[in-house]
């Protein structure tokens, strides 16, 4: 008798273990991961705008890299994300990166941030006028003057793409 209630308890408990090692690996990780990254993302995504449009070229693209960098990593470990809302902002990404590349006077990367925000922009369904390069550059120019009167009023902070290139005249 005694032996038949130690393998019950030992069977609950083996039990008990795997069903909350199955529900942390499948339930409340998955959850919690997602969670840190919807709030990476948002954060980063505010650090990279204001980089690259309040900072040097140099770092406003080191910024915008560590931002497409996060976005393919939730997309390559799958995690809870929305998609739609992944491949805009990857989108809008490249075109920062294009944006701060024909700045910099680097056409070859600027064409191919170029060629990658389309990609990632005709997967949201966009049509081909709207896909065009003029199209995206005035897109981007519209979403940057909208951010600029979020962000930007009464900061006296000079916008890399009204300063140049380098860091002269670069305020802190």
């Amino acid at each position: 008798m005694l032996r038949t209630a130690l393998f019950c308890i030992f069977a609950f408990l083996v039990a008990a273990g795997a069903a909350c090692i199955l529900r942390a690996r499948y339930a409340s990780v998955p959850d919690t991961e997602s969670s840190y990254a919807m709030s990476d993302e948002s954060n980063l995504a505010r650090y990279s705008f204001l980089q690259a449009s309040q900072a040097d070229t140099s770092d406003g693209r080191v910024a915008l890299v560590e931002y497409v960098n996060l976005l393919k990593r939730i997309r390559r470990e799958g995690l809870k994300f929305p998609e739609k809302r992944l491949r805009y902002d990857l989108g809008l990404a490249y075109l920062r990166l294009f944006r701060l590349e024909l700045l910099a006077g680097n056409s070859q990367a600027a064409d191919s941030y170029m060629k990658l925000a389309q990609q990632e922009l005709s997967s949201l369904g966009w049509k081909k006028d709207d896909l065009a390069t003029a199209a995206l550059e005035e897109s981007i120019d519209k979403q940057e003057a909208a951010e600029e009167k979020l962000y930007g009023s009464g900061t006296g902070l000079v916008h890399a793409h009204e300063r140049g290139t380098g860091n002269e005249g670069s305020q802190n």
